[in-house]
């Protein structure tokens, strides 16, 4: 991997142990996995904590929510749709 090619092209590794390819850079836009923002792994990781805090913050108002005196249906159904997108980032 050159120098250039990671700070201004597209770079794609294949893991040695897993077998897979990995995105490290993509400075023109070309992965769906960078939302439409160019960048390095750095770049993309740093995009992922910052939604990972974000998303903590939106548990952090359900909860509040809560004691706001939803019934248990709304809760169980705010709950199962916390689950399904904390599912989503796993995968």
């Amino acid at each position: 991997m050159s120098k250039r090619a990671y700070e201004t092209g597209v770079v794609i590794v294949q893991c040695d142990g897993c077998k897979s390819r990995h995105l490290i850079a993509d400075h023109l836009g070309w992965f769906d996995t960078t939302q439409g923002k160019i960048g390095t792994i750095e770049d993309i990781m740093k995009r992922k904590a910052e939604e990972e805090a974000n998303a903590a913050q939106q548990v952090v108002r359900v909860r509040n929510i809560g004691e706001m005196g939803l019934s248990q249906a709304e809760m169980d159904e705010i709950n199962m749709k916390r689950q399904q997108n904390q599912n989503v980032k796993h995968l």
